[in-house]
């Protein structure tokens, strides 16, 4: 290859490079938020939320085909010379244009949560750069037209590259992982006497996890792992960086999108006890089924070990399928002669059976077995709080008030108290503590908007059962005009569709005004809403959360209650 052609090369390769790093920060990015996972990151590719090739892909190709044109010209030539010229810099100016528009895409709606450079991330990158590397070398074997040929159609399918890096460093990360887990293996060696709490559910694990954390710090020097840290990575992290030998009490959250998940924790941790606060239709996606996903919740119970005990939420049909142990005890709580939902498809059509109104040790049964319950009954459900009598498993009565807002809470409440009673707090020293409790930013909480508007955040996510809660919270609010944002619900499957309008339906009651984010992806809310007679010119449908706030901050002020339910994930941007 000649010098002249050397250059040329050398400045395809650079301009197309610069183009593909740019554009590739995003891909990882959203390989990132679909949890470093080639199947969940595919199914994201295929969803409605993502389009395979965009404006400036279709531009970098232009420019491309421009600079491969450009080769075929022969600037010795007087005539060509200003030919080659030109097409050499409106291919720069089109890959300029290209990156700026990419730019511009991003920035429209700001990242929630942008790229963290973990250093899994940071080995992935350092594989692409092999990558690009490699591929200019083999790009220097052929004809010089062929190289912008082939940079244009990296430009069109650089999504994949993120897939080819995990799998490329699948070995290194696999030996990496085991020696962390290894290692947490070790420090939870050094305290065999510290009691491991293991909490998972399809709703609920999060909020009962820090209610929990705050209850028995009290007492004992806890440890809980923090935000959602919930999956085996998660976990080893928290031990690692986080343990110490002092620790009395290490309260781990389970989280699990496909089955073996939460067995994996539980084989590393080993739990003294185990909760599950609800099973449901989360992640029916990954799940493929109700069966299935009770199936991974129910891993949690026979992973106790012996001797160990489980805290059974009686007013959840799903967990009353779970089978018993007879080397564990299980305690019972749950909300006293209310009726107990299994959700199969719809929160509507959900099938029911009659809870036991826990008046003492013989009126609650789990697998057939006898157990004793924390009940309670009389719920009364405000803006301020929750209010409800406690039955104890002594058969003892109290009222209790609690700051937490909606009836879900009424169960996480309990099950911190079952859990605290059977580490030596006393019944009415929890009474106490429990008056006391805030609610965890995002699920479900108070604040005051810029305006004195009373935003209801409950941000963190949404589910069919939580969402609902939540719009009852909103009823029972006291306040001006009631407005709810909303995205709707995700990875609900085959179902997400129908949940979705059931959602709007039980929303049309309750709301004055609804803001919906996203065209697409709540159309069924819209439908949910048209069918139970809620006013079109009540409903605003935007593309981006920014846009629906600004609108609602506009349209209200001072005592007006606006509920955020859910906001979802970049990934999930239309």
């Amino acid at each position: 290859m000649s010098n002249f052609l050397l250059l040329q090369y050398a400045f395809i390769v650079l301009v197309a490079s610069l183009y593909l790093v740019g554009k590739l920060q995003h891909d990882y990015h959203m390989f990132q938020q679909n949890s470093y996972r080639p199947e969940r990151y595919w199914r994201w590719l295929r969803g409605q939320h993502n389009r395979f090739i965009k404006g400036n892909d279709n531009l970098f190709v232009l420019a491309m085909g421009l600079m491969a044109l450009a080769t075929t010209l022969h600037p010795l030539s007087l005539g060509q010379w200003s030919g080659f010229i030109g097409l050499y810099l409106l291919g720069s100016l089109f890959t300029l244009l290209a990156y700026k528009g990419h730019g511009l895409l991003i920035s429209v709606r700001p990242s929630k949560k942008p790229l963290v450079y973990t250093p899994r991330v940071k080995r992935m990158m350092a594989t692409m750069g092999i990558l690009l590397t490699i591929d200019a070398l083999v790009l220097w074997l052929l004809p010089l037209w062929v190289v912008p040929f082939l940079y244009g159609v990296g430009g069109l399918i650089s999504f994949i590259i993120p897939m080819v890096t995990v799998w490329i460093n699948s070995p290194m990360e696999g030996a990496i992982n085991r020696w962390y887990y290894n290692d947490a293996k070790r420090i939870l060696r050094e305290n065999p006497n510290r009691i491991v709490i293991g909490i998972t559910g399809s709703y609920g694990k999060t909020s009962t996890k820090n209610l929990i954390a705050d209850v028995l710090s009290r007492r004992f020097n806890v440890l809980a792992t923090p935000a959602s840290y919930n999956t085996l990575l998660g976990v080893i992290r928290t031990i690692r960086e986080q343990m110490k030998p002092t620790h009395d009490v290490f309260i781990v959250e389970m989280g699990a999108r496909q089955m073996g998940d939460i067995k994996e924790i539980c084989d590393l941790v080993v739990p003294d006890y185990g909760l599950i606060t609800s099973i449901g239709p989360q992640h029916l996606e990954t799940m493929g089924s109700l069966d299935n996903i009770i199936k991974t919740k129910g891993e949690l119970f026979e992973g106790v070990k012996p001797g160990g005990k489980a805290f059974v939420n009686l007013s959840d049909g799903n967990i009353a399928k779970l089978k018993s142990r007879g080397d564990i005890d299980y305690i019972g709580f749950g909300v006293a002669g209310q009726t107990a939902k299994t959700v199969d498809k719809h929160v509507q059509d959900s099938k029911t059976y009659q809870v036991g109104p826990g008046q003492g040790q013989d009126r609650n049964t789990f697998d057939g077995k006898t157990i004793s319950a924390f009940m309670a009954s009389h719920q009364s459900i405000s803006g301020k709080g929750t209010s409800f009598t406690l039955t104890t498993p002594a058969g003892s009565q109290a009222q209790l008030t609690t700051k937490l807002l909606g009836g879900h809470n009424v169960g996480n409440v309990l099950s911190a108290m079952a859990i605290a009673s059977s580490l030596g707090i006393a019944d009415d020293k929890l009474q106490k503590l429990m008056v006391d409790v805030k609610p965890v930013a995002h699920r479900l909480s108070l604040r005051q908007g810029p305006k004195g508007q009373i935003i209801l955040d409950d941000a963190f996510n949404s589910n069919p059962v939580g969402s609902k809660n939540a719009l009852d919270v909103l009823q029972a609010m006291e306040g001006g005009q009631k407005v709810v944002i909303t995205p709707g619900m995700i990875e609900l499957g085959e179902e997400q569709d129908a949940l979705n309008e059931a959602f709007g339906s039980h929303m049309a009651g309750r709301a004055d005004f609804v803001v919906l984010v996203g065209a697409k992806q709540t159309k069924p809310i819209q439908e949910g809403l048209a069918k139970a007679g809620f006013p079109d010119r009540q409903t605003l449908v935007v593309s981006s959360f920014i846009e629906g706030w600004n609108h609602i901050n506009q349209m209200t002020g001072q005592g007006d209650v606006i509920l955020i339910e859910n906001d979802l994930p970049d990934a999930f941007n239309e």
